[in-house]
């Protein structure tokens, strides 16, 4: 060896050495490769290390994205972790090393692409020691092109070489070696292109179709089951101009939109006052409710509103916003009746029972799911790994709750459109969870899964069918926001006329139909005498507005009313191309 290469190798050993602090370097590293026509290989690895410090061993990690390994075989005692890598432990916990030591290694891998080329990482990118020299040798099954032979020689990233190593292509064998200390997270990777058919990729081939057939059967079930127990029947609105008196705004709520939401209760509220159970003051943004009467009524939910909201009273029978804000019981009763009112029973009083539980949306939410594992599995090279099924139920959660609040009928414009300026941010992070994982992806069926995806959960989420109940309710909803779209003053001031709180019967639906403003506007310059619960008469756009975000700002979770915990936080600061292909990955000592 020539005397600056010495000099070379003794620094990046001693750099090397600060920078890792690892307790040896490797003088020798022979890789030899025999590829066979089904893209299965072979791998028989002599690592001759060099230890500057007592050690046990080696660790060899494998990178096992997109293939199989297996028939593992080690000259030394080993034991084999198997997650997104197989970890090689090589040695004895109870001996120390120092000095040369050989290590032999030999594995087969199953290369998981349909791809005309052999692309493999003969030294991984991964090394935290020196590497004084690596010599290689690949056996192809038929002979191949040397035009079409590619070597890096690098960091991860680096195309090509440049006086760094040299190789030769004689038949189907290509031979090679460093001509240059490989650095710590340097490797050399081959890039061998062939003619389409020179591989034997059939079972691959095999796995994609299998993969298509269950991407289109989760798919075509689920529309299936939504179109004969999901699809809703047309609804004919029916043009009314008074209070629907079979229904409440939590009823009005859940027909509309198919949940109840604070909306809801926030109308029964206003109901409960037009009924006379209840006063409402306003000043400004905020509220206060007194002159709590006995419930009378036969409406579970109205009872059980009146009741939370009257056990709030001070000695003086009054609630203030300020008052529910820091109340916990409220806090939890509140949403405990959110909760009853969303529950699966109360439900198919508006909808047909096949289309709230059982079978057919539990069968299309598997389907979603299916398809969101059918995906993956393609993204992973058709391979799952044990550590990698967390990471799917994570997906498939974070995805049904994106494109449920694209998609749900209740979310406004606006964060529908921040949802999709976001999107990118969303799914990188996603990518880069699994991009460890991915060799070769399917362009074609990763986007075609999610196509089906985004299928499925659109019918999960329009599951809920009216039965002929609620599209009766629906049609006179729905009539009832046409007529505040289009009443003409005359008309309104007929009603008033007639009776003198029409208007505010009306309101309640109205806030849960979204055209409050509108029917507020439509009154203007119509007199009208001021609800008998309404305190500092004149009721308004702004007073209307104020009650309903004052009360929003009430049920919204803090730490005085338990829906926030305390807590403490922390933070701080042509040849492919080197580590491209599959295999290599690195080592250590232990």
């Amino acid at each position: 060896m020539k005397l600056w290469r010495i000099i070379v190798f003794l620094i990046s050993v001693t750099v090397a050495g600060a920078a890792y602090a690892e307790n040896f370097y490797i003088e020798n590293y022979e890789v030899d490769v025999r590829v066979f026509k089904n893209k299965t290989i072979t791998v028989k690895e002599k690592i001759s290390a060099v230890f500057t410090a007592p050690s046990h061993g080696i660790i060899r990690s494998i990178p096992r994205k997109g293939s199989e390994i297996y028939d593992i075989d080690v000259d030394e005692e080993y034991t084999a972790d198997y997650g997104s890598n197989v970890e090689l432990q090589i040695g004895n916990a109870d001996e120390l090393i120092t000095g040369p030591k050989e290590y032999n290694i030999e594995f087969t891998q199953q290369i998981l692409d349909n791809k005309p080329e052999f692309y493999y990482n003969l030294i991984g990118t991964d090394w935290d020691v020196p590497i004084q020299h690596a010599a290689f040798r690949v056996i192809m099954p038929e002979a191949v092109d040397e035009n079409n032979v590619g070597i890096s020689i690098g960091r991860y990233g680096t195309s090509g070489f440049d006086g760094e190593g040299e190789y030769i292509v004689d038949g189907s064998v290509v031979t090679g070696q460093t001509r240059y200390v490989l650095q710590p997270g340097e490797g050399v990777t081959i890039r061998i292109e062939v003619p389409k058919g020179y591989f034997d990729t059939a079972a691959y081939d095999k796995m994609v179709k299998a993969v298509w057939l269950g991407l289109f059967l989760c798919t075509f079930l689920a529309f299936i089951i939504w179109y004969l127990y999901g699809k809703d029947e047309h609804v004919t609105p029916v043009v009314t101009f008074r209070a629907p008196e079979e229904m409440n705004g939590v009823d009005a709520e859940l027909i509309m939109n198919e949940k109840v939401t604070e909306k809801g209760l926030i109308a029964l509220i206003v109901k409960l006052a037009n009924d006379g159970y209840l006063k409402i003051d306003t000043k400004g943004k905020s509220f206060t409710l007194f002159d709590f009467q006995p419930y009378q009524g036969d409406n579970e939910n109205e009872r059980e509103l009146l009741l939370l909201l009257s056990s709030e009273a001070d000695k003086d029978g009054k609630v203030t916003d300020k008052m529910l804000k820091i109340s916990p019981l409220f806090y939890a009763g509140w949403n405990g009746l959110l909760e009853d009112v969303n529950t699966n029973k109360k439900r198919t009083r508006f909808y047909e029972k096949t289309s709230v539980s059982g079978i057919f949306p539990s069968t299309v939410f598997m389907c979603f799911v299916g398809n969101i594992m059918l995906t993956i599995f393609s993204l992973l090279g058709y391979k799952i790994y044990s550590d990698s099924l967390m990471l799917i139920a994570i997906v498939a959660f974070m995805l049904l709750m994106f494109v449920q609040t694209i998609i749900k009928k209740d979310t406004p414009l606006s964060a529908k459109l921040y949802m999709g300026i976001y999107a990118p941010f969303f799914i990188l992070p996603i990518y880069g969870a699994i991009a460890d994982y991915i060799s070769y992806i399917n362009t074609t069926q990763v986007v075609g899964g999610m196509i089906g995806i985004i299928i499925t959960i659109v019918c999960y989420t329009e599951m809920l069918k009216p039965n002929n109940k609620g599209r009766l309710l629906k049609g006179k909803l729905l009539g009832l926001k046409k007529f505040i779209e289009v009443a003409e003053k005359e008309r309104l001031e007929k009603m008033v006329e007639e009776n003198p709180s029409y208007f505010y019967k009306i309101l309640p639906y109205a806030y849960i139909l979204g055209v409050s403003a509108v029917w507020i506007k439509r009154f203007e310059g119509i007199s009208m005498l001021p609800p008998p619960w309404a305190v500092n008469a004149a009721y308004n756009i702004s007073s209307f507005n104020n009650f309903i975000g004052g009360f929003h700002s009430a049920v919204m979770p803090s730490i005085e009313n338990g829906g926030i915990t305390r807590s403490s936080t922390s933070s701080s600061g042509g040849g492919g191309f080197s580590g491209g292909g599959f295999g290599g990955g690195g080592g250590r000592s232990w």
